[in-house]
């Protein structure tokens, strides 16, 4: 006990502040002595050997969660990359504005095709869907065709049903087909949302893969740059390089059991 009747911790208990106690405490109009300091001495030490709860550790912990990139937080498939040259395989489906049936005849005249296999509910379709209006806006004006085509299941997937499409079909202001046998997304070795599938004059393949480098959350601007270039070399004649990068996007949505060799 200190002087003026205070009792000090000795250095032994520094990491608590020093209290000071006084011999006597009035409670309810009487006084109690000496045996008090006793009994707050005890809590005090046993207060001290009380395991500290990490209560504040956590919350700082959970403040600020780490940052998730794009292909950590939905599933990301990339483009099967088919050989070049190859034929573009013909196509009967219906337009899901006004069912009217399209063929790739119907683009004959074309001096370019581009096929998109997209569809309305994927986070990667949705991130380039502006950039896409743009492109078939100053595109198909120059000869070029473009089409998107949907081949969703659209059982489990009622986002991308025909009737939703009409949506999509609108705000591309481009004819959006719907493959409900999957047959036409196969024969493109089509994998993923969105595909691109550049054809020349002869309907040969001269691009497939990326529309630029900007994906959801990696903040690189959204351009058109690779798929751009490739139309421009289409209506200029000239070659396109054989270096192509993949598409990445969500896969297509296969019917259980139809699921392609190249996807399983």
């Amino acid at each position: 006990m200190g002087p003026r009747g205070k009792w000090i911790l000795s250095d032994r208990w520094k990491r608590r502040p020093t209290v000071a106690i006084p011999r006597t405490l009035t409670l309810n109009g009487s006084k109690t002595g000496e045996p008090l300091h006793l009994l707050i001495t005890v809590l005090l030490i046993t207060d001290y050997f009380r395991p500290q709860r990490p209560r504040q550790i956590i919350t700082q912990k959970l403040a600020k969660p780490p940052l998730l990139r794009h292909n950590s937080t939905m599933p990301a498939t990339p483009s099967t990359m088919v050989e070049l040259g190859r034929q573009a395989s013909d196509f009967h489906l219906p337009s899901v504005a006004d069912g009217r049936m399209v063929s790739l005849a119907d683009f004959a005249s074309n001096q370019g095709l581009l096929v998109m296999f997209i569809c309305r509910h994927c986070p990667y379709v949705l991130h380039v869907k502006p950039e896409l209006a743009r492109l078939a806006s100053d595109y198909i004006g120059k000869s070029i065709g473009v089409i998107g085509i949907s081949s969703n299941d659209a059982q489990h997937y009622p986002d991308d049903a025909p009737e939703k499409l009409i949506e999509l079909s609108r705000d591309l202001d481009i004819p959006v087909l719907y493959d409900e046998s999957q047959a036409v997304a196969k024969a493109y070795q089509a994998a993923c949302t969105p595909d691109f599938f550049l054809f020349d004059e002869k309907r040969r393949l001269v691009y497939r893969g990326q529309l630029d480098d900007s994906r959801p959350g990696n903040n690189r601007p959204l351009t058109g740059r690779d798929l751009r270039s490739a139309i421009d070399a289409v209506l200029s004649g000239k070659p396109i390089a054989t270096e192509q990068r993949a598409s990445i996007g969500c896969n297509i949505k296969w019917k259980p059991g139809n699921e392609p060799d190249y996807f399983r």
